[in-house]
């Protein structure tokens, strides 16, 4: 791409300018992707001439792509929370296929929410063979263990990832696999002074400062929430000078106003928007399962982590419980239990207090994570992912 514009040829081969600047179409599932997308649209922007359009949220439209729905909420987790989202998912889905196949974008781009983008990419594929597709994100990546990816690569004509394994799977399947490297390396780094973060964020210093990040979907904070307040309230009693600092979200829904009620009554809590500003500002945090624990790796925090979902949700893991030896991605990187994982029932106040404490009362304890995230933190690559899968989606325009 020279920025200039796609290019035909005529009769004898030679190239023609066109005046059609070249569409890239993306698909997001979540808050996490929809925050990829983002700064990959935002490299694109830089680097080439191309319009920018899909199925996302705030943070791509801020990036400047024009977003024809809100698709961050399609993801779920569980059977329970799946069906009850399934068919609005499943019409939301038929949509962006009929819109791809309308618009024929020189190269669709999705990103994660394997349950969605999957199928679309299928259906996309089974009404126009020539439909270029790049998978971001391939669903799973963070999975080790070896499984049949045919029908991926069948569907898709390149695939960027953001863990070196999960590319070494891939290519087994698909030639065109690159590992970028992943994003979150691009945006946070550990921070030299928490206190003089603390100060510029105009947060009280001098005492131990927790954070508590309780998820981005409604029913992780829903049942999560209330458990990281009551904790804060012991550790408060154990540690009688500690802070809290709470991740907000913009949403007004019910979830949210209840909680919202729950930390203005509390003078040690205090609100904060940017889960990155906790990270980098809270000395250890109470972190929701998913990809804040990997920043949290990435900005040297040091944490406990823990997943609480509804009844059905805690049922379904009794009866079927998850194959896999771990849930943190520390831990999954690592391949070993660097951060306690706490989940469903273990994810009471009680317990979630105490891992709080031993940690801030445990020097050697600290050391020993710092170092484990520290090694996870390394093996996600050198910085410049968001640049490395904007290079490749040029090269497949």
């Amino acid at each position: 791409m020279n920025g200039q514009g796609a290019c035909a040829c005529n009769m004898n081969g030679s190239p023609q300018p066109t005046d059609k600047t070249p569409e890239v179409f993306f698909v997001v599932g979540e808050a996490s992707g929809d925050a990829h997308a983002a700064q990959v649209a935002t490299e694109l922007g830089q680097l080439a001439d191309v319009g920018l359009v899909g199925m996302g949220g705030q943070r791509m439209r801020e990036a400047g792509v024009e977003t024809l729905a809100d698709s961050t909420t399609w993801s779920a987790l569980g059977v329970a929370e799946s069906l009850r989202k399934a068919w609005r998912v499943y019409k939301q889905a038929h949509r962006t296929v009929r819109e791809v196949l309308r618009r024929q974008p020189e190269l669709l781009v999705l990103v994660d929410c394997g349950a969605a983008n999957v199928h679309i990419a299928r259906d996309v594929k089974a009404q126009n063979a020539g439909q270029k597709i790049l998978y971001y994100f391939p669903p799973r990546s963070w999975q080790r263990e070896e499984r049949d990816w045919s029908k991926l690569a069948a569907v898709v004509d390149g695939i960027a990832t953001p863990f070196p394994w999960s590319a070494e799977i891939l290519s087994k399947y698909l030639d065109n696999v690159r590992w970028v490297g992943h994003p979150v390396i691009d945006h946070l780094q550990p921070p030299e002074d928490r206190s003089l973060v603390r100060r510029q964020l105009g947060l009280p210093d001098g005492q131990p400062t927790v954070g508590l990040l309780a998820g981005s979907r409604p029913t992780e904070r829903r049942c999560l929430g209330p458990q990281l307040l009551s904790a804060a309230a012991v550790i408060k009693r154990r540690l009688s000078g500690a802070h809290f600092l709470w991740s907000a979200l913009p949403r007004n829904d019910r979830v949210e106003r209840g909680l919202n009620r729950l930390i203005r009554a509390r003078d040690e809590i205090t609100a904060v928007p940017d889960c990155h500003d906790i990270l980098r500002a809270a000395d250890m945090a109470l972190i929701c399962l998913g990809t804040a624990t990997l920043e949290a790796a990435v900005a040297g925090c040091l944490m406990a982590t823990a997943y609480r979902g509804n009844w059905l949700m805690a049922l379904e893991y009794c009866i079927r419980p998850s194959p896999a030896e771990f849930c943190a991605m520390p831990n999954i990187i690592l391949q070993r239990a660097a951060v306690p994982e706490l989940l469903h029932r273990e994810a009471n106040a009680e317990r979630l207090a105490q891992e709080m404490i031993s940690l801030w009362e445990g020097e050697e304890r600290q050391a020993r994570m710092a170092d484990d995230l520290a090694e996870a933190r390394a093996a996600l690559g050198e910085p410049g992912a968001a640049h490395r899968a904007a290079q490749m989606i040029l090269e497949m325009l």
